[in-house]
């Protein structure tokens, strides 16, 4: 005779095995039988496998619902076959390995749109990470949208202008490899950048005009307003900017000529943050005069070098 369970439509499963967790949904209801296993088989891909032990990857119920699985974010070293999950839209890998950069290609991840990948293993073999960027750059993923990656080292073949990307955070090492991340991706609206060069040597000919949230990082030691003003004024339609130097490193920029180049070169700014070293002091009244979004500021003195550390922000920050 049959159940009280039994008589419940699909729809009221589905519903149900949302609020269960990945594991004892597995457990409690897996082999039940043809109806209940119809039933996880069905389930639309939304599931979150995030932050799991590292005894816990090859739980069977991972790989009994690696397919209806959504996002994963794995911290730890691991051998877990990336190709069990093919309906992932947003993969994060700390310690990937050289099998599992391969196994990220858009025949195996169609479905892909978020990816971070940490690539400060030096034990991995420079050109498995390349072959990711290759695709990654070549527009190859058809739904990417968003990346995180770091130690990039950019390919002049990488096909211009091919790439969809609108969100990214990278390590570039000169400003010749930034202008040439323009040039093949031309749709980004949030950049996320930190850039270690000896010098700030900026050029672009064009106007990059989708860039809209520019987070900077500089490893520079000296730059000037000039070379600042190089690359802020090809990006016109910026309305969150973000400056942050080192502790102890210095600028060759004045607060004053800060607040020249940000009337100059973005006229529809709403958000801004800098923290730095600037080139000569400034009370904190007149500072505030100098820019409608230099509302909050902190000055915090470097013990080595005696010098003001200052934080100006539009915003009050944390």
């Amino acid at each position: 005779m049959p159940t009280t369970l039994e008589h419940l439509p699909d729809e009221i499963f589905f519903e149900i095995f949302e609020y269960i967790p990945m594991k004892k949904l597995y457990r409690s209801f897996s082999r039940l039988n043809h109806r209940i296993n119809s039933i996880l088989d069905s389930i639309q891909p939304r599931l979150a496998l995030q932050y799991v032990r590292p005894n816990e990857i090859h739980d069977p119920s991972v790989i009994f619902f690696a397919n209806r699985i959504r996002k994963l974010s794995i911290w730890h070293s691991n051998s877990l076959n990336l190709i069990l999950f093919s309906n992932i839209r947003s993969l994060e890998l700390e310690h990937p390995t050289i099998k599992q950069l391969n196994e990220i290609r858009p025949h195996t991840i169609p479905q892909l749109e978020c990816l971070r990948i940490n690539n400060n293993n030096t034990r991995l073999p420079g050109n498995a990470f390349y072959e990711l960027c290759h695709s990654i750059f070549s527009g190859e993923f058809s739904y990417l949208h968003t990346c995180i990656l770091n130690n990039i080292q950019f390919d002049c073949q990488w096909s211009v202008l091919s790439c969809k990307l609108r969100s990214i955070q990278i390590d570039v090492k000169n400003c010749q490899d930034l202008s040439y991340l323009f040039n093949i991706c031309p749709e980004l609206i949030r950049l996320k950048v930190m850039l270690d060069d000896e010098y700030f040597n900026f050029h672009y000919s064009n106007i990059y005009q989708t860039l809209c949230r520019l987070d900077l990082y500089l490893r520079i030691n000296n730059w000037s307003c000039e070379e600042l003003e190089s690359l802020l004024i090809v990006m016109p339609n910026l309305k969150y900017l973000s400056i942050q130097t080192p502790f102890a490193q210095r600028s060759q920029m004045t607060v004053e000529s800060l607040a020249n180049i940000l009337r100059k070169c973005t006229p529809l700014l709403e958000n801004f943050f800098i923290q730095t070293i600037f080139k000569k002091q400034s009370s904190t009244d007149d500072i505030h005069q100098l820019h409608p979004l230099f509302k909050f500021i902190r000055v915090v003195q470097a013990v080595t070098t005696r010098a003001d550390h200052i934080t100006i922000s539009s915003k009050i920050s944390g």
